[in-house]
C-alpha cells in the first residue's frame, strides 16, 4: 500500500507537470501571437511607395559600412521620415558580380517573411550603380557589440545565436543557402 507522503508527492509532480504544460501552451500561444503581429507589421509597404525608384528620392546621411562590392549608407525618404540602409554597388561588366547583386536583391525580396532578417524595400539601378534599399537596423553589428563589451553574458549569446539560427533556417526553408 502506498504511503500518504508518496501519494502527495505524486500528486504534486502531476500538478507541477500540468502547470508546466499550461505555461508552455501560454508561451507558445503568446509566441504565435507575437509572430503573427511581427509578420503583419513587417509586410512590404505598398501604399506609400514612391512612383519611381530613383536615387534623388533618398536623402543620404552617413556611411554605415563598406564591403566587397560597395558601401552601405544611412538614408531616409524625406516624405516618409523613414530611415533606410542603401547599399550602393558600382556595376562592372563581370557576370559573376551581376549574379551576386541579383541574388541579394531576390533574397531581400523574400526576407520580409521572417522577423529575423532585414526587409528589402527596393532594388533599382542606373548605368553605373545598383541600389539595394533595405530596412535600417540601428544598434550596430554583433562585431561592434563584441568590440565594445569584449564578451557577452551566456543569455545574450543564446539570444543572438537563436536569432541568427532562425534567420538562416528561414532562408534554408526557401532553398537559399547562406555562406
Amino acid at each position: 500500500m502506498e504511503s500518504v507522503s508518496k501519494k502527495r508527492r505524486r500528486q504534486q509532480e502531476t500538478t507541477t507537470e500540468e502547470e508546466m504544460k499550461r505555461k508552455k501552451m501560454k508561451l507558445l500561444d503568446s509566441q504565435e501571437r507575437t509572430e503573427e503581429r511581427s509578420s503583419q507589421e513587417r509586410q512590404p509597404i505598398q501604399a506609400e511607395r514612391l512612383p519611381e525608384h530613383i536615387i534623388t528620392n533618398y536623402e543620404f546621411h552617413s556611411i554605415l559600412g563598406r564591403g566587397t562590392f560597395g558601401k552601405v549608407f544611412l538614408a531616409s525618404i524625406p516624405t516618409k521620415k523613414e530611415r533606410v540602409a542603401v547599399k550602393v554597388i558600382r556595376k562592372t561588366p563581370k557576370d559573376e558580380e551581376k549574379k551576386v547583386i541579383e541574388k541579394e536583391a531576390r533574397i531581400l525580396k523574400v526576407a520580409c517573411g521572417s522577423p529575423f532578417l532585414c526587409r528589402g524595400h527596393a532594388a533599382f539601378q542606373t548605368k553605373q550603380y545598383a541600389f539595394l534599399v533595405m530596412e535600417y537596423a540601428g544598434g550596430g553589428s554583433l562585431s561592434n557589440l563584441l568590440g565594445i563589451k569584449h564578451h557577452l553574458k551566456k543569455r545574450h549569446v543564446i539570444f543572438y545565436s537563436a536569432e541568427l539560427i532562425c534567420g538562416v533556417q528561414y532562408l534554408h526553408s526557401l532553398g537559399i543557402i547562406h555562406r
